[in-house]
């Protein structure tokens, strides 16, 4: 049970999977370094919890799929602000 990074090198895109339901959700990281975004991202969500926008079920906000889809939005959002103010985000 895990998140996974499904890379599509031709593309140029990453995408999130839950390798226990093999469901793909959340952001498309497109581009050159797509896969290091991805992994970037889910390094950040987990050092970076909003209890606030996740499942009502959910435990402590490390595991993006514990974010209701809005929520992951925001925190998407929030990363890229971040990424963008100071650079590559620290992992």
């Amino acid at each position: 049970m895990a998140v996974e990074i499904i890379h599509d090198v031709r593309r140029s895109t990453a995408a999130l999977y839950c390798t226990t339901t093999d469901w793909a959700f959340g952001p498309v990281f497109t581009g050159p370094g797509c896969d290091q975004d991805a992994q970037d991202f889910l390094a950040w969500i987990a050092r970076s919890p909003d209890l606030t926008l996740l499942h009502p079920l959910a435990v402590d906000g490390t595991d993006p799929r514990d974010y209701t889809d809005s929520g992951l939005q925001r925190m998407y959002l929030r990363w890229k602000q971040a990424a963008d103010k100071y650079g590559q985000v620290e992992v």
